[in-house]
């Protein structure tokens, strides 16, 4: 059968974009590669990486032809794919299905809005070629990981983890590689991309969405699918990557393997990790292998607020110890911080913001907490959730907040007033100054003042 993925372009301004980079759709780069061993034809028309619109990207599908349109989304995205969706009910028959976080979140809302004709829940590799399959023979899709409609009654076969050894690797001939780059503190080199190599994350976050898929569990994309993906990248030119893994060190000899097969095709490369993973000899390792940055999930400077997130592993004091063993192993920083939970007072969000200049991190991300679909966040509301309501839903909008203390603008006010406050510090710029050791890093610095820091 013709199949069509589409990731869409999310409904975010340029100042969103030019902060996060473009990544590409890598999960529909994943199912793209497992249709087409099985004999399928596949498109990938991507909306983020060639910045269409839901009319030019609705129009590329039709171009296409297809039999079955698979589109992935995230909350983010979730009304855009809609508009989408609007448009190819108008010249195409071609059953819709919607996949990623949103739809396994809330897979009967998204039924019930009209514009999908099957969800796929948590991860799609099997579901959406056995979808394919039972569509191309007619018969009633009854399998794991699957949801639809049945007279008004909504139907659903709980998912199953897929076993990552058994699909190819990404399909990236599917795509312009040049379309991609990650963030500016997420690159030093150019050109460069970003890429995951394991999926999941032993944590217990209340804020956090990726267990609603991986249900808790780390698994590795076989090393010869990696070293495949990675020697693709060098004959593209690629000199740079962030490595997106959740944790990337969770396994130590598995991140140890990688840091060697790193060191041998030379790249420079980030990855985000959890303090309670690393120690100084991880750390020299990492660094030797060619890894100059890492980013922690810190989220607040509040024992009592990380205990309530589900962070009862994580005390302040080891988030000191990683911060400080990263430094001295060379490694740039970056920390991620959470502002404006339920219970939280400005007071509160105060003291995180002096706990993250203490850490005397490179970057810091002050991020607005919401609920999102899939989250114990999301599950804990008590309001009556619409598709309207997740518009520009993104953790830099003020939209959807969760705080009693402060609204949502004023936690959005507040983010970029610490941003300010946070990089014109004298001692933030003594930092800055006496850690670059070469001209990359001056390149790096200056990239990232000029496309994040100028806008907020």
């Amino acid at each position: 059968m013709r199949v069509v993925l589409s990731a869409p372009y999310p409904r975010v301004d340029a100042k969103f974009v030019r902060y996060h980079g473009i990544m590409a759709p890598l999960g529909i780069l994943y199912i793209a590669s497992s249709l087409r061993e099985r004999g399928h034809q596949v498109t990938v028309v991507d909306g983020y990486g060639e910045r269409l619109d839901p009319s030019s990207a609705a129009e590329a599908i039709l171009d296409a032809k297809p039999d079955v349109v698979g589109l992935g989304t995230s909350t983010a995205n979730y009304l855009t794919t809609k508009e989408m969706v609007a448009r190819l009910r108008q010249r195409t028959k071609a059953p819709v299905v919607l996949g990623g976080a949103h739809g396994t979140a809330l897979p009967e809302m998204s039924l019930r809005s009209g514009a999908f004709d099957y969800v796929i829940l948590g991860e799609g590799e099997m579901s959406f070629a056995h979808l394919v399959e039972s569509l191309e023979r007619g018969i009633r899709p009854e399998f794991p990981g699957i949801a639809y409609l049945d007279n008004g009654t909504c139907v659903s076969f709980p998912p199953e983890l897929v076993d990552l050894a058994t699909i190819p690797p990404k399909a990236w001939d599917l795509v312009t590689i040049e379309n991609y780059y990650p963030s500016p503190a997420g690159r030093r080199y150019l050109p460069a991309i970003s890429t995951i190599t394991a999926r999941g994350c032993p944590g217990h976050c209340t804020y956090c969405a990726l267990n609603n898929i991986f249900k808790h569990r780390v698994r590795f994309d076989p090393i010869e699918h990696v070293r495949e993906e990675f020697e693709y990248f060098r004959e593209h030119g690629i000199k740079d990557l962030n490595i997106w893994d959740s944790v990337f060190t969770v396994d130590r000899d598995k991140a140890i393997e990688r840091c060697r097969l790193l060191k041998e095709m030379g790249f420079k490369w980030n990855c985000s990790a959890r303090v309670t993973d690393v120690d100084r000899e991880l750390l020299e390792i990492m660094a030797d292998s060619g890894c100059y940055l890492i980013g922690y999930g810190v989220e607040s400077g509040s024992q009592e607020t990380l205990n309530r997130l589900g962070r009862k592993d994580l005390s302040v004091e080891r988030v000191e110890y990683a911060a400080r063993e990263t430094l001295r192993a060379g490694i740039h920083l970056k920390t991620y911080v959470m502002l404006g939970q339920e219970w939280e007072t400005r007071e509160d969000i105060e003291q995180t913001f002096e706990f993250a200049k203490k850490l005397r991190a490179d970057f810091v991300s002050f991020c607005v907490t919401k609920p999102y679909p899939g989250t114990a966040l999301f599950t804990q509301s008590t309001r009556e959730w619409k598709d309207e309501d997740f518009e520009n839903y993104h953790h830099y909008s003020g939209r959807n907040t969760v705080c009693k203390a402060l609204s949502g603008k004023e936690l959005e006010r507040l983010s970029s007033q610490f941003y300010r406050r946070y990089y014109l510090r004298p001692r933030y710029l003594w930092d800055t100054l006496s850690r670059i050791r070469s001209l990359s890093d001056v390149l790096h610095l200056l990239r990232s003042f000029r496309e994040a820091f100028l806008d907020f």
